[in-house]
């Protein structure tokens, strides 16, 4: 059974991934549909930050399922962070390799007086 949804999740993210480079994606699996839709539904309502889309919480993933009135178990909410692991992959570009530092953007302007002002106020 856990190799079924090992197999479902690698599916999903391959659909989504294909979709979020505008390839010719993988076709969502039928037995997939529903957390398919799910993730989507979920990651409509999602919070963003400066830097990007947050995370999914579990907190949302719940309260989703008691409104949908669906009994999410352990192993569908891990296919449905496994999508959203792929879309946050996606939004803040390639992964850094293991145990490599990502230096952090660097501006190509100099800082101001007037654009301190404006960010520090």
């Amino acid at each position: 059974m856990i190799r079924a949804y090992d197999r479902l999740t690698r599916q999903l993210v391959a659909a989504l991934e294909g979709r979020l480079k505008r390839q010719t994606a993988a076709p969502v699996p039928e037995t997939g549909r529903l957390l398919w839709s799910a993730f989507n539904e979920l990651s409509r309502a999602r919070t963003w930050h400066m830097a990007g889309p947050n995370p999914i919480a579990l907190s949302e993933i719940e309260a989703w399922a008691r409104m949908a009135n669906l009994p999410l178990q352990r192993r569908h909410v891990g296919v449905i962070l496994a999508l959203d692991e792929a879309f946050l992959d996606h939004a803040h570009g390639a992964k850094a390799p293991d145990g490599a530092k990502r230096a952090p953007p660097v501006s190509q302007h100099g800082i101001t007086a007037a654009l301190f002002d404006l960010t520090v106020g």
